[in-house]
């Protein structure tokens, strides 16, 4: 037999060899009393240590890097415990009389190096049957391992790479929008104050830069938080009439000033009420108008909506500089701008396509572009939408021209906490003519313990600050507020960090509400409104 054997091992196409296990003591007993259930892992272990290698074929000396047969018969350290499950298995499967299915094991180098390997047992009984010895085969896969190694080091070093633009532009963010709202706050109450028109007109280029700034800074938030897969979705109710309009109240005077004729058509068929999520639905909307008002100096531009098959149909039609046909294919990727020279006469990131692109992708949706070079541009974006049952809802359409009464006297208590100086002095001088009474803090612990000690009816919470940050800060007062049985105190997270983790965390640790930095005035006297109308 074992002539015949080493024949077979000779011609085997992977590296094998033979172990015997015909002194094993546990193999012997169970032969003895007929036990046929599975090898525990003691037997299978005690099977291992006792075995003897018998014979191989080439392959097997060369994996194990023994120079020949004669050095490897007796040769038990290739064989380690790390071995017993796939052993014990593969006992297990030749005692039911079929061969172990291939599994993952290693096997020990004379030199001690693991290699990993798939593994598979053959049975060679004796005259009676019993299981005397096992033909094992190899196939040595340390390559594929390690090319599954470098796989998962560069998905953790994307991972981190990925985590480190993510905190990199959270930064930059804040730090951004801070002197960012030291420009636009000051510009905002400047505006409000009897001017010289000459000097009226220079606040407002500094306004309008700002805000373009700004706008450009919220195009890559964007394009992060689509990137690093952050960027959530609401299902919630919205009207598409309402959408359509707050669009002509936001973009017709622009396009009178322009010279440029601004038409809207709503189809009957996208009346009612519609789940989806109108924010970004409007991003896209406002986005593809302001792309072609940017392009058009003549004629007109016609935005049509409707809904198929609950399929909502964003169209946009222009008649502007047009789109070159080479131009088209990349025309949704970051960055790219139809006129790419360095005297092209249109500003602008190259962002708001690409967002477009990407938002009506991940909404279910797509968006394409048609056009001819000096005719004009077709846009259209097609977004799955539900209807809902029952009665439309009435929603109020966007209305830029109205605004909070800014005007209104408010005699309550608030507090502000902010560590930046700046900020501080533009929210005492947007909010002391309104008849509030404000006490003003450093930091989150400063802002604690003037909580605890005052009776306060709203307050402004800066996030990162020293000491302690408002996050901790508000997280602890609601624990003292619960347990003094004090009534809730709106809190409103007036921040720079407004990516949707960090908004998640403002809610989760009891803030009522956010506004964004810079400070809008009419978005913070509406967000005061709306919590201290709330409350009971």
């Amino acid at each position: 037999m074992g002539n015949r054997l080493r024949f077979q091992l000779d011609d085997f196409p992977v590296p094998s060899l033979i172990a015997d296990f015909s002194n094993g003591q546990s193999l012997q007993r169970r032969r003895e009393s007929g036990d046929g259930g599975p090898f525990s892992r003691d037997e299978a272990a005690e099977l291992l240590a006792t075995g003897r290698t018998t014979g191989a074929n080439q392959s097997a000396l060369d994996l194990l890097q023994v120079s020949s047969l004669e050095e490897l018969i007796g040769f038990r350290r290739a064989f380690r415990a790390e071995m017993i499950p796939w052993f014990q298995e593969a006992l297990g499967s030749l005692e039911s009389g079929a061969d172990s299915p291939w599994r993952e094991t290693v096997v020990y180098r004379r030199d001690g190096e693991a290699i990993p390997v798939l593994g598979r047992a053959r049975d060679i009984s004796g005259p009676d049957h019993a299981l005397t010895g096992i033909l094992w085969s190899f196939i040595d896969i340390s390559v594929l391992k390690a090319a599954e190694e470098r796989a998962r080091t560069a998905q953790r070093a994307a991972e981190e790479a990925n985590q480190s633009k993510s905190r990199f532009l959270a930064t930059m963010s804040h730090e951004i929008r801070t002197p960012l709202n030291g420009v636009l706050g000051m510009t905002q109450l400047l505006l409000q104050k009897p001017l010289p028109p000459a000097a009226t007109d220079m606040v407002r280029v500094i306004s309008q830069s700002g805000e373009a700034l700004l706008a450009i800074l919220n195009d890559l938030l964007d394009l992060a938080k689509i990137d690093a897969g952050q960027l959530t979705f609401e299902l919630v109710e919205f009207d598409v009439n309402a959408m359509a309009l707050g669009a002509r109240n936001t973009f017709t005077a622009l396009a009178q000033k322009k010279g440029v004729s601004f038409n809207l058509d709503v189809s009957q068929g996208a009346a009612g009420a519609w789940l989806g999520d109108p924010t970004r639905l409007r991003q896209i909307l406002y986005n593809l108008i302001s792309n072609s008002l940017k392009f058009t100096e003549r004629g007109q531009i016609l935005v049509s909506l409707s809904i198929t098959d609950s399929i909502l149909t964003i169209k946009v039609r222009d008649t502007g500089i047009g789109i070159a046909p080479d131009r088209i294919a990349t025309l949704f990727d970051p960055f790219v701008q139809a006129d790419r020279t360095i005297t092209r006469k249109y500003g602008g990131t190259g962002l708001g396509l690409t967002i477009c692109k990407e938002l009506a992708e991940l909404m279910g949706g797509d968006i394409r572009a048609e056009s001819v070079l000096g005719e004009g541009s077709v846009f259209t974006a097609t977004v799955p939408v539900t209807r809902v049952s029952g009665p439309a809802a009435v929603l109020e359409p966007d209305r830029p021209d109205e605004a909070p009464d800014l005007a209104r006297t408010w005699n309550l208590k608030l507090l502000i906490a902010d560590d930046n100086q700046v900020n501080q002095l533009i929210l005492q001088t947007m909010l002391l003519p309104m008849g509030f009474e404000l006490t003003t803090v450093d930091d989150g612990k400063a802002a604690l313990d003037a909580l605890k000690a005052h009776a306060f009816d709203i307050v402004l919470m800066d996030v990162q600050m020293p000491v302690m940050d408002g996050v901790s800060a508000v997280r602890e007062y609601r624990e003292f507020e619960k347990a003094a049985c004090r009534s809730p105190i709106p809190v409103i997270a007036v921040t720079a960090n407004v990516m949707a983790h960090q908004v998640t965390e403002y809610e989760e640790a009891g803030m009522s509400g956010m506004v964004e930095k810079p400070i809008q005035i009419h978005a913070l006297v509406a967000e005061i409104g709306r919590l201290l109308d709330a409350r009971p």
